[in-house]
């Protein structure tokens, strides 16, 4: 979305106010344009936003390479080692001062080590986990 001071498409001054670029298309002042029959756009803008996607698909896509190739079990251990262990690292960052680390943390990295971990004492660890929260259980 942009905020059109002046401008003008193909030649022709356009409506000023907001304008919504689309793929395709143009909108701007209650008008639709096709962009595939337009040759020139010039605008002047006061403002822009530039919509972004937060987190793409790489990690959907590396989660389901991990499910192929080490099982449904280890997605599950997966996600939840690399909440964990992003959360901590997010924490400490904070706590030691450098905010600018905590604002933006890669999942993948945190996926890939998760992984690993599953991978090396995945098992050992979810059976260690059930028999101390049945312990705990037992004490309450």
């Amino acid at each position: 979305t942009m905020q059109v001071v002046s401008g003008a498409v193909d030649g022709k001054t356009s409506a000023q106010g907001p304008a919504v670029w689309e793929f395709e298309r143009l909108k701007i002042g209650g008008v639709e344009m096709d962009l595939n029959r337009v040759d020139k756009v010039e605008f002047k803008i006061s403002a822009l936003a530039l919509p972004r996607e937060v987190m793409g698909y790489g990690d959907v896509k590396l989660l389901a390479a991990i499910g192929a190739f080490l099982g449904w079990k280890a997605v599950f251990f997966t996600v939840m080692a690399a909440s964990v262990g992003g959360a901590v690292f997010g924490m400490l960052s904070f706590f030691a001062g450098k905010r600018e680390w905590a604002a933006k943390i890669p999942f993948g990295p945190y996926l890939a080590l998760g992984a690993l971990l599953w991978l090396f004492r995945g098992p050992e660890l979810v059976l260690a986990y059930w028999q101390w929260t049945q312990a705990l259980g037992a004490r309450i």
